[in-house]
């Protein structure tokens, strides 16, 4: 049976164009005919999603032909897989290029305020993300409860996020003050918020608050739920631990899931958090493009778990962040070096699709730069930028990455070797590499 696609059938560049354009010659008669003109209005197709959404289009067209003359049920469910990926493709796309200016989302939300009588304060910033900042206190208090305080706050927000002219795609609820932070009661009416109909959020910012499992649980079922738009996630500094991972990582391999980026930095993660979120990279579902993990404590074992994931065929990963993870220790008495040998081998397989990677204050010691260094000279590299800050390589560790960097296979354009003991030595192998490719940009200063 094939799969009905909710995306119009397109098949030239002009009918694509089509859906950043409103027609006024035809007056919608309800509400949601309404909602759907404001939100094709609002897609301003950039020549290059333009060109990718057409591609993408006549790739579903022929799945769904396909799917209908095929008669083999185990190749309809291959091609009913490709053409859900397709169609969320599709639909990251056109989230991508829903835009509003800053003076439309100043004006929806002053006009939500007055009709909902809500009184929060809030800021627009140039690129749209909004800032809600307090609530405004209708009396004089001396005293207020803090959890009080954000409930209030997180209340009025929804009520804006919920309303049917709501515009904020873009939001910051870093916490800053410990009088506003959200946690996992508080979190569970956002949460409700971002699974409504009218939510047009794609970008959420919830820095520094104490969301906790409890929270990342709440926040999980939003984020499978038909009605989410989130793209962009940053939860760094949340009180994340394992529970909260395997929550996370449940929602990353729902069909509804849309999250590209994704921010844990500073959390509680360890081996075992690493391992639900590599499986959940590995799952179909999975969209995640950017991952940061920095100053968590993944360890040998979880980096072990991150390089199977890189490896697999579902894996998009292009840029992860593993500073500060421990991903070398010392183990009765010898340095554990499983970690960073398992990331070297994952970058050079086929399914990698590494270009960023950041390994800054890991110990990885002249045989971990030996590791990474054969995998920059392997074919199937794609790295073009790592940073290996305060790793101990020493003058050996230099020498082998700049033969690695001189390889032909080698796609680096910089490299960061800052604070790593090179001495003279290491730093005239460096030195070297910068007169055969000048374009290479290598940091090694000490101070």
């Amino acid at each position: 049976m094939p799969h009905k696609n909710p995306i119009e059938k397109l098949n030239t560049k002009e009918e694509l164009a089509q859906q950043s354009q409103v027609d006024h010659s035809k007056q919608p008669d309800t509400k949601k005919e309404k909602k759907k003109e404001e939100k094709k209005s609002k897609i301003q197709w950039s020549p290059e999603s333009l060109k990718q959404g057409q591609i993408i289009i006549a790739e579903i067209n022929q799945l769904q032909d396909q799917i209908k003359k095929e008669t083999d049920i185990t190749k309809q469910k291959q091609i009913l897989s490709l053409l859900k990926q397709k169609i969320s493709q599709l639909e990251l796309l056109a989230l991508k290029e829903l835009k509003y200016t800053p003076e439309e989302i100043i004006q929806s939300i002053e006009e939500i305020k007055k009709e909902e009588g809500l009184n929060i304060e809030f800021e627009v910033n140039e690129e749209g993300i909004v800032k809600f900042l307090k609530a405004k206190e209708k009396i004089d208090q001396i005293v207020i409860v803090k959890f009080l305080k954000a409930k209030e706050k997180i209340d009025q927000i929804v009520k804006i996020l919920e309303h049917e002219n709501n515009k904020v795609t873009r939001i910051d609820l870093e916490n800053k003050h410990t009088d506003s932070y959200i946690d996992s009661e508080a979190i569970k009416s956002l949460a409700k918020a971002l699974k409504n109909e009218n939510n047009k959020v794609t970008n959420i910012n919830l820095k520094g608050n104490y969301l906790g499992p409890k929270g990342v649980k709440s926040l999980a079922k939003a984020l499978m739920n038909e009605n989410n738009k989130i793209t962009h996630i940053n939860l760094r500094s949340n009180e994340l631990d394992s529970e909260a991972a395997r929550y996370l990582a449940k929602a990353l391999m729902n069909e509804n899931n849309k999250i590209t980026h994704i921010n844990l930095r500073n959390n509680e993660l360890n081996s075992e958090a690493a391992q639900y979120l590599a499986e959940a990279l590995m799952n179909e579902n999975n969209k995640v493009t950017h991952i940061d993990f920095e100053f968590n404590n993944l360890g040998p074992q979880g980096a072990q778990y991150l390089a199977e994931a890189l490896m697999d065929k579902n894996n998009k990963v292009t840029h992860i962040n593993l500073v500060d993870n421990k991903l070398v220790n010392l183990k009765n008495n010898k340095l554990d070096l499983k970690g960073i040998k398992s990331l070297a081998e994952a970058l050079m397989d086929e399914n990698n699709k590494v270009t960023h990677i950041d390994l800054r204050n890991n110990y990885l010691g002249p045989q971990g730069a030996q590791y990474l260094a054969k995998a920059l000279m392997n074919e199937n590299n794609k790295v073009t930028d790592v940073g290996l800050v305060g790793n101990n390589l020493g003058p050996e560790g230099a020498k082998s990455l700049a033969e690695a960097l001189k390889n032909k296979n080698s796609k680096v354009t910089h490299i960061d070797l800052r604070f790593n003991n090179l001495d003279p030595e290491g730093r005239k192998a460096l030195e070297e590499v910068k007169k055969i490719k000048p374009e290479i940009k290598i940091e090694f200063a000490e101070i």
